[in-house]
Formats: structure tokens, sequence, C-alpha cells
């Protein structure tokens, strides 16, 4: 895979319009930023294809993808 030219600017460029985004799953999540600076960096990579879109914590069937930092101790 090749970058496209000048990418430490479209890196700097995407970073700067992901800051102060609120956190939301499937759409300003980490997998979600990790794939959108991949993308602007000219990258295209086969596994970020065809993965089904997701709006919370949980997967179909209610399988947790990742662990809400709300349910910890304290947190009720």
């Amino acid at each position: 895979m090749a970058r496209k030219q000048f990418w430490p600017r479209l890196l700097a460029e995407e970073l700067a319009a992901w800051e102060g985004r609120p956190f939301v799953w499937g759409q300003s999540d980490c997998f979600q930023l990790a794939r959108a600076t991949a993308r602007a960096m000219g990258l295209r990579p086969a596994a970020l294809d065809g993965l089904p879109a997701y709006g919370d914590d949980a997967v179909h069937g209610g399988q947790q993808t990742a662990p809400n930092i709300n349910d910890g101790p304290g947190n009720s």
C-alpha cells in the first residue's frame, strides 16, 4: 500500500477535523478515527472494506465488543 504524496499534511488535516468530536459508537469512535486517517493518507486496507455499520457497543446477538467505562466500580 502506498501513501499519498504529502501524507503528513493530509494526516494532520484529518486529525484536526476529528479534534473535539464527541465519542459516538460507529460515527466518531477509535475505529472510525483509524479508518479515516488511513484513508486520508491514501491507504485502502482490504480489512476496512465491507465492515458492517454499528451504532452502539454491542453487536447483533448482544455480544459486547468493548467495555463500557461507565459500568466500572463507583459508577451507578
